[in-house]
């Protein structure tokens, strides 16, 4: 029922399954997820890390919209002191700083680090077993 545009609560749709004895993947229109479909965990790393990069992309576009709408309501407001660069300051530094994390430039604690800190853990447990 999405493509026209309707919002149909998740018991209603249960209703009419049960109403006219089907699945409710049918009549909601989504399909399950086989067992054949299952991703590997490197396709799934892969997935999380583009949506990292689209919610980034999409972080950086409501800057840049809202920070300039806030240039222009200043300027209009109040031309003689110019709030909005504060704003924009410190809300691009929350945008370098997401861009520098999705985007790995310094990757303080990466998978190396992640893998360094599993092997050092595990050591001190099998120390600790024998």
């Amino acid at each position: 029922m999405r493509g026209y545009g309707w919002r149909i609560s998740q018991g209603l749709l249960k209703s009419l399954a049960a109403v006219f004895q089907i699945d409710l993947s049918e009549l909601s229109g989504e399909k399950e997820m086989s067992t054949e479909t299952k991703l590997s965990t490197e396709e799934q790393q892969v997935i999380e890390h583009v949506r990292d990069i689209k919610a980034f992309y999409s972080h950086a576009t409501s800057y840049a919209l809202i920070v300039g709408a806030l240039f222009i309501l200043n300027f209009f407001v109040s031309p003689d002191y110019l709030w909005a660069k504060w704003v924009a300051l410190g809300w691009g530094i929350g945008v370098v700083s997401h861009g520098l994390s999705v985007f790995e430039v310094f990757n303080l604690f990466g998978p190396n680090w992640e893998r360094k800190q599993i092997e050092k853990r595990l050591g001190k447990n099998s120390k600790n077993d024998t």
